[in-house]
C-alpha cells in the first residue's frame, strides 16, 4: 500500500488521522521505553502500530460504559495528558527503533553503515511502514562494505549509462525483495537475519574509483589502469571502464576521418560498426588487383605506376576474383574498402575508424614470393578473439564466410590466414626500417613442400611479430576481408628472438 505521505513522489506535511492526534501510545523496544503520539504514528501508515492500537481502543470502547467525556485532555498548564497505560512490548532492536522513532518525529534519518541500513530494512518491512520503507528502497546512498572500510555510495555517481545496472544496484534491490517476501508472504513472526553487503576486495581501489567518478583523475601506469579496469568491471561500472580503457582518438587530415587506436583485447563486439559506404571523391590511382587461390585469397602486391599518387589510395584496392598469373598486371580499382569502424559503448556518440593494437607472439606474416602474396597468421588465443569481435558483424553486414579465413596447422591447431595489404605499412623487421616491401619479397625463401594447404600458403619467408597495428577492411560485393598494417614490428629469426630476450 502506498503511504497517504507520498503523493506524486512528494512528500505531503499533512497527517491523516489514522489514530487521535493528540494521544501518547506506549512502545516498549527491547529493554527502553518509547512514548509517542499518535500524530507522529499516523505520519508512517497504516502499519503495524497504527493497526494494533486502532484495534486496542475499539476493544477498549467497547467493553467499558460511557463516560461521556474524551480520554484525553489537555491540562491546564497545557500539556498533553492522557489516561492511555497500555503498552505495546516488541522484541527487537532499541538502537534500531531510534532512527524509526526519529522518523516518525519528521526527523531525517542519517545512517552511518551498511548494518544499520540492512537492519532498518528489516524492521521498516516487519513493522510495515510504507513511507520509511520507500525512503530506504529511494535512498541516495548505496550502503556496502569494501574490504575492512565500510562506504556510503552516492548514486549520482553512478547516473551515467552502462553505471546504473551496477553491483550495488541489484545487490540492494535483491535485499529488499528477499526482505519483504520473506515477511509478508511467509507471515513470519520476526525477520530472519540477513547479512549486509560486503565485498572482499580492496578498499584503496575502490576509493580510487570513487574519485574517478566524482571527476578526479589520476596518471596511471599500465598495471593500475589494468587493474582499475578489473575492478570496473567487477562492479559493473560499465561507463567508466570503458573511458579508463587506453586509447587513442585523432582526426586523420589525408582520410579526412576521425579515427580511434584501441588494443585488440578492449575491443567490444557490440561496439563494432561497418560502415555503409564511404565517399569516392578521393583520387584512386591503378594499383594491382588481387586473385584467388583454391585455398584462400591473396592479396598481390606490385609498384605503383605512379609514385607519387596518394599513399593511402593504395589500399582501396579491387578484389575481383582473378587466377594467380605468373606475370602481375595492373587492374583498376573499382571499389574502396570499407574498413572496420568502432563506437566505444556507453560513451561515444558516433564511430570513428578503427585501429587495433596487438601485442602478441601468436601472430606473423608470411611473404610467398611464387605468388607475390602476404598473409597474417594468426594463431593461439587471437583466433578466438577475433572471431568473437568480428564474425557475427561480418557475416551478418558484409555476407562474409569467416570459415573462408580458418586453416588447419600441422600441430592441428586452428589458424586464421588473412592477405594484408602492407603498402603504406611503417615497418620495422630486426630493430631495420624497410620502406620497400618488394625487398622481403626478393628475401623470402621457398620451405618444404608438404601436401595440405596450409603448408602451401605459408611457404616462403614468415616474420614474427612482436607489436602490430592494423585496420580491417571489407570489399563488399566479393565478401573479402583484408588487414591492413599500419605499424608492425617484427623479427625474422631465432638470434634477433634471443636478442630481445632480457635477463631477470
Amino acid at each position: 500500500m502506498t503511504s497517504p505521505l507520498i503523493i506524486d513522489g512528494h512528500f505531503d506535511p499533512n497527517i491523516p488521522q489514522l489514530l487521535p492526534h493528540d494521544k501518547m501510545y506506549n512502545i516498549q523496544i527491547g529493554t527502553r521505553l518509547f512514548r509517542i503520539s499518535g500524530a507522529s504514528l499516523s505520519s508512517d501508515g497504516p502499519s503495524y502500530f497504527t493497526t494494533h492500537f486502532s484495534k486496542a481502543t475499539s476493544k477498549s470502547a467497547s467493553n467499558s460504559p460511557s463516560t461521556g467525556a474524551s480520554a484525553n485532555a489537555y491540562s491546564p498548564n497545557g500539556t498533553l495528558s492522557t489516561t492511555s497505560r497500555d503498552v505495546l512490548f516488541i522484541d527487537r532492536s532499541a538502537e534500531i527503533f531510534e532512527h524509526i522513532y526519529r522518523h516518525l518525529q519528521g526527523y531525517f534519518i542519517d545512517l552511518k553503515d551498511e548494518v544499520q541500513y540492512t537492519m532498518l530494512i528489516a524492521d521498516a518491512v516487519y513493522y510495515n511502514l510504507p513511507r520509511l520503507k520507500a525512503l530506504l528502497r529511494d535512498t541516495d546512498f548505496y550502503y556496502s562494505r569494501i574490504g575492512d572500510k565500510s562506504f556510503r555510495i552516492p548514486k549520482r555517481l553512478l547516473a551515467q549509462p552502462g553505471d546504473q545496472n551496477n553491483f550495488f544496484q541489484m545487490t540492494a534491490e535483491t535485499l529488499y525483495v528477499d526482505v519483504e517476501n520473506l515477511i509478508i508472504q511467509k507471515k513470519l513472526l520476526r525477520p530472519p537475519p540477513h547479512s549486509y553487503s560486503y565485498v572482499s576486495r580492496s578498499p584503496k581501489l575502490f576509493n580510487m574509483l570513487l574519485d574517478l567518478l566524482n571527476g578526479g583523475s589520476f596518471a596511471l601506469n599500465r598495471e593500475t589502469r589494468e587493474t582499475l579496469i578489473r575492478e570496473c568491471r567487477y562492479y559493473r561500472f560499465l561507463n567508466l571502464e570503458q573511458r579508463l580503457i587506453n586509447c587513442k582518438t585523432s582526426f586523420n587530415p589525408v582520410t579526412g576521418r576521425e579515427e580511434i587506436l584501441m588494443q585488440l583485447q578492449d575491443i567490444t563486439k557490440r561496439g563494432v560498426v561497418v560502415p555503409q559506404f564511404y565517399s569516392n571523391d578521393i583520387a584512386k590511382p591503378s594499383f594491382v588487383a588481387s586473385g584467388i587461390d583454391s585455398t584462400l585469397t591473396s592479396f598481390q602486391f606490385d609498384t605503383p605506376t605512379n609514385k607519387n599518387d596518394d599513399l593511402l589510395s593504395l589500399i582501396s584496392t579491387d578484389f575481383t576474383a582473378a587466377p594467380i598469373l605468373k606475370k602481375h598486371k595492373v587492374v583498376p580499382v573499382s571499389f574502396p574498402l570499407r574498413i572496420l569502424q568502432y563506437k566505444r559503448p556507453y560513451v561515444d556518440q558516433t564511430p570513428r575508424e578503427l585501429s587495433f593494437q596487438i601485442e602478441s607472439n601468436h601472430i606473423s606474416l608470411i611473404f610467398n614470393r611464387n605468388t607475390r602474396s602476404v598473409h597474417v597468421d594468426i594463431a593461439g588465443p587471437l583466433v578466438g578473439k577475433m572471431e568473437t569481435l568480428f564474425q557475427s558483424t561480418l557475416v551478418t553486414d558484409c555476407n562474409v564466410n569467416f570459415n573462408t579465413f580458418k586453416q588447419r596447422a600441422p600441430d592441428d591447431e586452428p589458424h586464421l590466414l588473412f592477405p594484408a595489404c602492407l603498402t603504406v605499412c611503417d615497418i620495422m623487421l630486426n630493430e631495420t626500417k624497410y620502406d620497400d616491401i618488394n625487398v622481403l619479397f626478393d628475401q623470402a625463401r621457398d620451405q618444404v613442400n608438404d601436401p595440405n594447404n596450409y603448408a602451401e600458403m605459408v611457404s616462403g619467408l614468415r616474420l614474427f611479430l612482436t607489436n602490430s597495428i592494423w585496420k580491417l577492411g571489407v570489399e563488399p560485393n566479393d565478401q573479402n576481408v583484408v588487414l591492413i598494417g599500419v605499424k608492425l614490428d617484427a623479427f625474422a629469426d631465432l638470434k634477433q628472438y634471443n636478442r630481445e630476450v632480457q635477463f631477470l
